[in-house]
């Protein structure tokens, strides 16, 4: 019988980030790649700050216990930011990369970058509609993006935007399917969000007050470019699996990754590159 490893690689169009065991020792990022054999542990999410001066990560053990991780672009000064253990997803930078926000156990946090830094729960209104599915903080703090349902007795999702106190709340999307994730653009004037028709998952994109909405192309896992002019995306059309980018009009799609089983994504800075990580199986 033939032994199979899985390693997991980082990989960017110029840059790569690991680390492996509890003590997670920084390696240096290079230019193409780095294949790091680590079966413990699950890289989650990966965020540049929009600074450059910083990487943050997730990494979750196998018992659903995940923390957040930061260190200089040269792999120098990793710092694990939390210690309560729990399941984080959804990593981002806030606009002045102080700190970062992300969920933990579906709950809103924001974190700040300080070495005493602490997690500070984001308050998640009660809206009259039913429980709430997802949340985004707008990129100014000010304002959250929700999916709920439709009422108590209606279960299909739809997009809303409501302020932090439960107030002004108002629903965006409006048709007979599903509509969650909703993820605002870094300059606050964009919103994805998942829009699933008969059991296909497609991205659309709408204004934040709700015009302008477009189902855009079938895809999953989208994040906005720094300066809103471009989706990334996961596809798996005929046309090749991987990463894909697109115009939030549906015009200038292209595959930017081939051949990988890609886990995450992330744009540099700049938006010039897109750094991921993927799992490759090693007979």
């Amino acid at each position: 019988m033939r032994q199979v490893k899985r390693w997991l690689i980082i990989v960017s169009l110029g840059l790569a980030l690991a680390g492996c065991g509890t003590t997670y020792q920084g390696l240096p990022i290079v230019v193409r790649s780095i294949i790091v054999p680590c079966p413990e542990i699950d890289y989650t999410d990966l965020a540049w700050s929009p600074d450059g001066s910083h990487i943050a990560f997730l990494a979750e053990t196998q018992n659903n216990a995940g923390y957040v991780f930061v260190m200089n672009p040269d792999g120098a000064d990793l710092r694990q930011l939390t210690n309560q253990p729990g399941h984080r997803v959804s990593l981002a930078w806030l606009p002045d990369s102080s700190g970062l926000s992300y969920f933990l156990d579906n709950y809103p946090q924001v974190l700040p970058l300080s070495p005493n830094g602490v997690e500070q729960p984001v308050p998640v209104p009660h809206v009259s509609t039913g429980p709430i599915n997802d949340v985004a903080l707008s990129p100014d703090g000010k304002r959250l993006a929700i999916s709920a349902p439709l009422s108590p007795s209606e279960p299909t999702l739809e997009v809303y935007t409501v302020n932090l106190d439960g107030s002004d709340l108002k629903r965006l999307s409006n048709d007979p399917y599903a509509d969650a994730g909703p993820l605002w653009s870094p300059d606050g004037n964009w919103i994805a969000y998942a829009h699933v028709e008969q059991n296909r998952p497609y991205i659309g994109v709408m204004r934040a007050d709700g015009s302008d909405q477009k189902i855009v192309v079938p895809g999953t896992y989208y994040q906005w470019s720094p300066d809103s002019a471009w989706l990334g995306f996961i596809s798996y059309p005929s046309t090749g699996a991987g990463i894909h980018v697109i115009r939030p009009d549906g015009t200038g799609e292209r595959l930017v990754t081939t051949s990988m089983d890609t886990i995450f994504y992330s744009w540099l800075p700049d938006g010039s590159h897109i750094s991921y990580a993927a799992r490759l199986t090693i007979s």
